[in-house]
């Protein structure tokens, strides 16, 4: 099939019609201030959702030169009440994911006396952060406000390594895909 402008082809593959469903499941850590209080021994698990979203994909700031097709991608995902087991605001404990991530990245890395005290003033400054968090599934997912990501921004910028305002599990695969594809139109064979 051959993909020219203002075509019926064109029409279908730039905004296809085909809405594929995402069913995300998440594990609330119930009683996570019990294990840190030393109240209870190990943690409770409790799988939630699925927490189901329609996909509409669009190809976007396309470009034609001669046989070759330029574009990026959009996706919007749509909450779907009816389908979900359970409401987006919901609220689950779930895993720290900055926190352990700085920690992860921390132990990895061999760092000096100056960049260890720089981390553990970071992870200090103010309130300690806790290994779990309580958050609404939506804001879980598509992103919420973390102040180690916050204090990660500048360096993390200049190391083109940030291409989201919040954090979330699922904050990159909503918008814009930066990743510019190329295709071939079908008009050569």
């Amino acid at each position: 099939m051959v993909i020219r402008n203002n075509s019926v082809a064109y029409d279908m593959w730039r905004r296809p019609t085909v809405q594929p469903l995402m069913k995300v499941y998440l594990f609330n850590y119930t009683n996570w201030e019990d294990v840190k209080e030393r109240r209870a021994k190990r943690l409770h698990v409790e799988e939630v959702g699925p927490y189901v979203y329609s996909q509409q994909l669009e190809r976007v700031n396309i470009k034609f030169d001669k046989d070759k097709l330029s574009y990026n991608e959009r996706n919007d995902f749509r909450f779907l009440p009816d389908k979900s087991k359970g409401a987006h605001f919901d609220q689950v404990n779930v895993p720290n994911l900055p926190l352990l991530g700085v920690i992860s990245k921390a132990k990895d890395m061999q760092i000096n006396g100056f960049a260890q005290m720089t981390l553990n003033t970071a992870l200090n400054f103010g309130n300690h952060p806790d290994a779990f968090v309580k958050l609404p599934v939506h804001r879980f997912l598509w992103g919420y406000d973390d102040t180690i990501i916050d204090t990660a921004k500048p360096i993390l910028s200049l190391q083109g390594k940030l291409n989201f305002k919040k954090f979330g599990l699922l904050v990159t695969k909503n918008g814009t895909v930066s990743e510019r594809l190329t295709i071939n139109t079908g008009e050569k064979k």
